[in-house]
């Protein structure tokens, strides 16, 4: 009877034990199995519709599922480029914390700086990246837990469709390109670093610079130099002459103002009242839907990163600004009208 009451006695203790370590220990059993982190390159907060669209669209795809979101902006917009590694190893140790159990990465520079940190662990899937992984990154394919979405500009879609949609008849086009990241990347894979090319009837010349005060120049004297529109592309962080960033919103608001022919675009948030035109844009969205969707398959038909294969999206949306069209005095043609989009 003593030892029946003994062993009783035991396995009671044994039992408040483990209840209290089970209360008392703070970490995940499985650390991170249901935490989804999304690495930014640039930040929600400096209005960039881009960031904010990619976001929805992973979360969008994850609408059904108890997962928890986590996000990390590492504002590298405004951010001067020898502060990247720090903000990287800042940013890092935030993922540390959280522990995911899969990061997405959304364009170039988060990818660059992050998944040499990150590791060959934890499941990578980027999007919105413009470069060229073999000839650029080749580093990444030495990476198995990384796959994702490749970015492709729309440019010479773009001048093809104004040109259609709006009925406008140029002779001569000027294409303006920053000399970032996705500004090169734009120039080197859609355009072969050609300085100009002829796009069905009409010439095209190509001009790149990463300062504002050259953008000015061009913009200011291009109906003079034979211009009948600009295609402006990748002005984001765009040098001052004091060595600042220039503020993107400014700068568009001065391009719609000061312009003597129409600019047009291929990056969704510049477009609307007192800003651009229009253009062919890519939709940060469908990104992240895409994206989510790869995710699934790593995390629920466990199939390892590097058995899928990078993707890429060229599918875009013709967009146009109803004030700006009323100020050129551009009609949209009536076989485009189910395509298009309007703001304002």
């Amino acid at each position: 009877m003593k030892m029946k009451k003994l062993f009783s006695y035991q396995l009671m203790v044994s039992l408040l034990v483990a209840l209290v370590l089970t209360i008392s220990i703070p970490i995940k059993l499985s650390a991170g199995v249901k935490d989804l982190l999304i690495i930014h390159s640039y930040s929600r907060s400096e209005s960039n519709k881009w960031v904010s669209e990619q976001s929805q669209g992973i979360r969008s795809g994850f609408a059904n599922s108890d997962y928890v979101f986590h996000e990390l902006e590492m504002g590298t917009k405004k951010l001067p480029a020898d502060q990247f590694k720090t903000k990287a190893a800042e940013v890092y140790e935030q993922v540390k914390v959280i522990d995911p159990a899969l990061i997405f990465i959304t364009d170039d520079n988060a990818l660059k700086l992050m998944v040499p940190k990150i590791g060959k662990k934890i499941p990578v899937v980027f999007m919105g990246v413009n470069a060229n992984i073999r000839l650029d990154y080749p580093w990444l394919l030495e990476y198995p837990n990384v796959t994702g979405i490749l970015e492709r500009p729309l440019i010479k879609r773009t001048l093809f469709l104004m040109k259609e949609s709006l009925n406008l008849k140029p002779t001569k086009a000027l294409l303006l390109l920053g000399t970032n990241q996705t500004g090169k990347a734009f120039l080197k894979i859609e355009l072969n670093n050609q300085q100009s090319f002829k796009l069905v009837s009409f010439e095209v010349d190509v001009k790149a610079s990463g300062e504002v005060k050259q953008w000015q120049e061009w913009i200011k004297s291009s109906k003079s130099d034979g211009y009948d529109l600009v295609l402006a592309t990748t002005f984001l962080g765009l040098t001052a002459p004091d060595g600042s960033k220039e503020n993107t919103n400014v700068f568009v608001k001065w391009m719609s103002a000061n312009s003597p022919v129409p600019v047009f675009t291929v990056h969704t948030d510049v477009i609307g009242y007192n800003k651009l035109v229009g253009g062919m844009v890519l939709n940060g969205i469908l990104f992240g839907e895409e994206a989510a969707k790869i995710a699934h398959e790593i995390l629920g038909e466990q199939k390892p990163p590097k058995s899928i294969p990078y993707k890429t999206l060229t599918k875009g949306q013709l967009i146009f600004s109803k004030q700006q069209l009323v100020k050129w005095g551009f009609v949209i043609d009536k076989s485009f009208m189910g395509e298009v989009v309007l703001v304002d």
